[in-house]
């Protein structure tokens, strides 16, 4: 199954990769990547949360992308705000 991994959307972009969803539990949105390609290297290639970290479209992943950029946008906003304030 090929998804779009979202969790270092931040660092790395959207990310295809191909596995399986976990049955090991029920009701499972565990998502356990091959070890081929981009994660051949990572040691526990695993993502939580369907529409969180992982998404079956590249448009799920896209919309997730932009409002995890948007957030980081914010966040720096307030902090560059932050440090505008100080006076020494």
């Amino acid at each position: 199954m090929k998804v779009w991994i979202t969790k270092y959307v931040l660092t790395e972009g959207i990310i295809e990769g191909n596995g399986e969803v976990s049955t090991s539990t029920p009701n499972s949105d565990l998502f356990v990547c091959e070890k081929t390609g981009h994660w051949a290297n990572y040691a526990f290639p695993y993502f939580h949360g369907e529409g969180k970290e992982w998404h079956r479209t590249e448009d799920a992943a896209k919309v997730r992308a932009n409002a995890m950029v948007a957030a980081k946008i914010k966040n720096l906003k307030k902090s560059l705000a932050k440090f505008e304030k100080m006076v020494f």
